[in-house]
């Protein structure tokens, strides 16, 4: 009987040491609901890493201390130890003290110069959670602090030309749907909705702009079909239906 409640029990997994033991630990640790945007950066609650900390780790400590430059601008260094038994594992970092609300993304522009209590703090406490990361906890959210200022800003104008050519798909989608609609308003007036919820009643409502789409295509080969037993010479359908395809090709 005893021996069965032993099986049953979890067995710790085996660590190669402390650092490993820290690393397996924190590493998996998903922070994501806990990370906070500001401008093109990302940055994780001091407070929540720290608890995380404190639960897998108690012993844990840090400290801090500073380094100045002759332009007046500041660096703030933090060291993290953690110990368990007769095992200490150190981590140490920096960070300069910043304004991370510039939009240059060199980190040469935006330190600060002579910078007040509440820079040093915020920078202090940027820090702790940078050297925390350095432990395993957050470590994906600095992919990509090491590339080349020259990499890094051309990173985000890629990033923000797909967001304006996404912007401009979307509304051309919505532009090309609005004319079927308008099309059904005229043609059908007396149960002008029929077709349309027929047709795309779930898709034209999707936020899924590939739905939008396939809405798109169905209304334009509904439109050309009736425009074809009647006289023909109306092409809102055919044009319609080569704006559907032309947005499928954007993608």
């Amino acid at each position: 009987m005893v021996a069965a409640k032993k099986k049953e029990l979890k067995q710790e997994p085996k660590y190669a040491s402390l650092a490993d033991k820290i690393w397996r630990t924190l590493s998996v640790i998903d922070v994501s609901k806990h990370v906070v945007q500001k401008h093109r950066f990302s940055y994780l609650s001091w407070t929540w890493a720290w608890s995380t900390l404190m639960q897998y780790f108690p012993s844990a400590d840090y400290k801090f201390s500073d380094r100045q430059f002759e332009d007046g601008t500041m660096e703030i260094q933090c060291t993290v130890e953690i110990g368990e038994g007769s095992e200490l594992v150190s981590r140490f970092m920096w960070l300069p003290v910043m304004d991370n609300n510039k939009k240059s993304r060199s980190t040469a522009d935006r330190a600060i110069a002579n910078p007040n209590s509440v820079d040093i703090n915020t920078a202090k406490m940027r820090c702790l959670v940078k050297c925390l990361a350095m432990f395993g906890l957050g470590f994906y959210i600095y992919a990509g602090d090491d590339l080349p200022t020259e990499v890094a800003e051309a990173n985000d104008e890629d990033a923000e030309a797909q967001e304006a050519a996404f912007k401009q798909r979307w509304g051309d989608v919505n532009e090309a749907l609005c004319r079927a609609h308008n099309y059904f308003l005229s043609h059908e007036p007396d149960n002008p909705d029929e077709v349309w919820n027929y047709v795309s009643k779930e898709l034209v409502r999707s936020p899924n702009i590939d739905d939008r789409i396939l809405a798109l295509e169905t209304l334009g080969n509904v439109i050309s079909l009736r425009e074809a037993n009647l006289d023909g010479s109306d092409s809102t359908g055919l044009e319609i239906t080569q704006a559907a395809e032309r947005l499928k090709g954007e993608e």
